[in-house]
């Protein structure tokens, strides 16, 4: 019987499986999730808790990674404001790097691309922080890549 919310929310994932037209389709879970399994979450305190924490925090890294101004005329002010706070020889990087904030492992939060709030050590921890994980993708999209060179055409 799993006894942490984590431990008992995988389990109705592992559930909500069995019932989907595409169990390996998340959106095709996640219907089934809210369609037979909603009244068991909110039921359970604790599940639901982890759960909202899990989707806020999902969607609270993409609002701190991206435009905070807002879409449109908004966000491109926020940007060339942020731009402008660099020194012109490095704004192309800046802008090419295109995210409001990064995150900083040794800080565990989002920090702002700006000059005065972010050192360069921490802008090597950042990027170093980007190249482990695109590492990672890498490795695997190349081991996917040999792998389908080794299996044999389908007829």
């Amino acid at each position: 019987m799993p006894t942490t919310p984590h431990e008992r929310l995988r389990q109705i994932i592992r559930d909500a499986r069995q019932h989907a037209a595409r169990p390996d389709n998340a959106p095709a879970i996640a219907r089934v999730i809210l369609a037979d399994y909603r009244d068991a979450i909110v039921g359970e305190n604790e599940v639901h808790d982890h759960l909202l924490r899990a989707g806020l925090n999902a969607e609270i890294r993409r609002c701190l990674t991206r435009y905070l101004g807002g879409d449109g005329a908004e966000g491109t002010q926020a940007r060339a404001q942020q731009l402008l706070l660099w020194p012109e020889t490095v704004r192309q990087t800046v802008g090419q790097i295109d995210r409001e904030r990064v995150w900083v492992p040794s800080r565990d939060e989002f920090v702002e691309l700006v000059p005065e709030a972010l050192s360069a050590s921490e802008m090597r921890e950042a990027g170093n922080h980007l190249l482990q994980h695109g590492a990672d993708c890498i490795r695997r999209g190349r081991l996917l890549l040999r792998l389908a060179d080794m299996t044999p055409a389908a007829a």
